[in-house]
């Protein structure tokens, strides 16, 4: 097949978008593993183990895969070595399947944490083994074109490269019926069916807690707005990947099995609006997610607060983000021999506890100096 080429100053555009999703994906997505990071408390819930694997893959594709785009549309794709475009093939291939089976994964992690777990919880490491068996399969799933079964090549317009949907050969159009059946049409399908399933359990539950409650009591508004909560969550999370990756499979499957006459921006643009997801997913699957969310806020109030007589070795952060120096601080001073006073004159007559008093008053009046005046 002839590949159909933009004119050059198209390449210009598109090495600009490419710098977009790059930006954004790297920051965005840097910023929600650092969080993911830096607070025990997220780490310590196992189901957030799929939420933060799939950061790291967006992370990937926006780094390793949007730089290459970068540089091989400013450069142009036909002026380089074929080896660039197999890179860029496996990894954006790596990162999309990826994607595409953690949603898979998290459907049934809700699922099972809603209804299923009566006796049993996922631990961390089932987590961890179950997210590294997602990776490994979708790495062979990958790797597949470089060993034989199908290949890399460019899409119309030279853009970027991917899997030969316009081939005519057996082996490779039975590679994409697979592809298709594991990683698009198996996905929703098991997605949708989990969701339906937690939508008519929280509205079980909610039933149930009008009947014992009543509409208005406290309990029942909880459950309800717990149940809003969900069918949004769910809705947005289907929905989201279907926006992403549903106009590609459709030009996907229409080269393969219809026609490979496509223009270079109808093959070029659902590619990369694919691409997009890779910015867009962490606010959907995090941003949305409230201990995140506070916690985020603690990690941006945390670093832009300046501890008193900060320095080296002069400031620590304890574990709940607060700054402790070296020697306390006036007002905690003054506390704690406020306490000491009160509990040692505890037995003394009242004449003692009034003296005791105004000794402590006659103390806060004095001025202390504050660390960073030392």
């Amino acid at each position: 097949m002839t590949i159909e080429l933009f004119a050059l100053h198209h390449y210009k555009t598109i090495t600009a978008v490419y710098i977009v999703l790059f930006i954004l994906g790297f920051l965005v997505n840097s910023f929600v593993i650092a969080v993911f990071i830096g607070t025990r408390s997220l780490r310590q819930q196992s189901g957030n183990y799929i939420l933060l694997s799939l950061t790291i893959s967006d992370w990937m594709m926006a780094t390793l895969g949007s730089s290459l785009g970068i540089y091989a549309n400013a450069k142009y794709w036909w002026t380089l070595d074929p080896a660039y475009c197999q890179y860029f093939g496996f990894i954006s291939s790596l990162g999309g399947y990826t994607c595409m089976i953690h949603i898979t994964a998290l459907a049934g992690e809700k699922l099972f944490t809603l209804k299923l777990s009566t006796t049993q919880e996922i631990t961390k490491a089932k987590m961890l083994i179950l997210v590294i068996c997602l990776w490994l399969f979708s790495f062979v799933w990958a790797l597949f074109p470089l060993i034989g079964w199908s290949y890399y090549a460019p899409e119309p317009g030279y853009a970027g490269c991917s899997i030969a949907w316009y081939s005519d050969k057996p082996a490779d159009k039975a590679f994409i019926v697979c592809l298709f059946i594991v990683f698009f049409f198996f996905p929703i399908s098991f997605a949708t069916f989990c969701f339906a399933i937690i939508y008519f359990e929280v509205r079980k539950l909610a039933r149930n807690a009008v009947q014992r409650w009543g509409t208005t009591s406290g309990p029942t508004q909880q459950t309800l707005r717990a149940k809003a909560k969900t069918i949004r969550m769910s809705l947005i999370m289907v929905l989201a990947f279907m926006f992403a990756w549903t106009p590609y499979a459709v030009v996907a499957l229409y080269s393969s099995f219809v026609a490979n006459d496509l223009s270079p921006t109808a093959a070029t643009i659902p590619a990369m609006f694919a691409k997009s997801s890779t910015f867009y997913n962490p606010i959907i699957y995090f941003f949305m997610y409230t201990k995140f969310r506070n916690a985020a806020k603690k990690m941006v109030i945390r670093r832009n607060v300046v501890a008193p007589g900060s320095g080296s070795g002069s400031t620590a952060a304890s574990q709940n983000g607060s700054f402790m120096t070296s020697f306390p601080r006036p007002a905690q001073f003054l506390e704690r021999l406020s306490a000491i006073n009160k509990s040692t004159n505890s037995g003394d007559d009242a004449s003692e506890q009034k003296t005791s008093k105004t000794d402590t008053k006659e103390m806060k009046v004095l001025e202390f100096p504050t660390p960073g005046n030392v």
